[in-house]
């Protein structure tokens, strides 16, 4: 409180002064909280369909091998989608395969559907009549990851803009768009993070990657919704990340 005298009434005014800190939102976030795990399987198709896949940021695969040696080759495509479907993470992708060996022609197409038990992905493929199966370990993800929001910064009206880099456990990194306000009354921030249609050096294309969370005061990640590599994360009112390294 502060008191200045009115001399023409012989009042004493008592005024309030209120001051706040704005939270600096910094450094990298480890989140490991089991309710908002991504999954990276870029790997794990690679291993499964025998040749390098790739997955993007909306969680469309796609592959291309190709094998050629004079009037011999051999052609496959792979294709399809990671989503979550009833809480259950499905990556569906299709094989197909054409040649020309000694000059015999051959085709061969299969149909897979992939899905994650622990740390184990089950594969399942339909070709022709019949059908097989196996699982494999899930290749170099964890479903972990780390934000790093050390390009991030707020004025003194408290809004937070910059760049944020998202990690995956399997090492695969991607450059987001930062932008939060602080909300004074419930101390929180409300962050989003978008992605770009511009490909960075040194990054994945992240056009498709969608954050937003709830940051507390003393810089806990308290809620998250996420959409990453076809997957949807949501959990709110608890302690998911702090900061591991300001």
């Amino acid at each position: 409180w502060q008191g200045e005298f009115d001399n023409s009434t012989g009042d004493m005014i008592m005024t309030a002064q209120y001051e706040y800190l704005i939270p600096i939102v910094e450094g990298e976030y480890s989140v490991t909280n089991s309710q908002v795990r991504i999954w990276d399987l870029e790997q794990s198709i690679t291993a499964a369909v025998g040749f390098p896949v790739s997955i993007d940021a909306k969680g469309k695969i796609t592959g291309l091998y190709t094998d050629r040696n004079g009037e011999n080759f051999t052609v496959v495509k792979v294709k399809g989608k990671v989503k979550i479907s009833r809480g259950q993470l499905i990556a569906k992708y299709s094989y197909k395969e054409k040649s020309f060996i000694d000059g015999i022609k051959g085709k061969r197409s299969y149909k897979a559907v992939a899905t994650l038990d622990g740390t184990r992905l089950n594969v399942m493929q339909k070709e022709a009549r019949e059908i097989s199966s196996f699982s494999q370990q899930v290749t170099d993800s964890t479903g972990n990851y780390v934000l790093d929001f050390s390009a991030v910064s707020v004025n003194e009206k408290g809004k937070y803009t910059g760049n944020v880099v998202l990690t995956l456990d399997s090492g695969a990194k991607y450059m987001l768009l930062a932008k939060g306000k602080y909300n004074i009354k419930k101390d929180v921030v409300k962050m989003s993070l978008k992605g770009s249609k511009t490909l960075k050096v040194g990054y994945k294309l992240s056009s498709g990657i969608s954050f937003k969370m709830l940051i507390d005061g003393d810089g806990m990640i308290k809620a998250i919704s996420a959409k990453v590599l076809g997957q949807k994360v949501i959990a709110g009112t608890l302690s998911i990340a702090e900061n591991v390294n300001p």
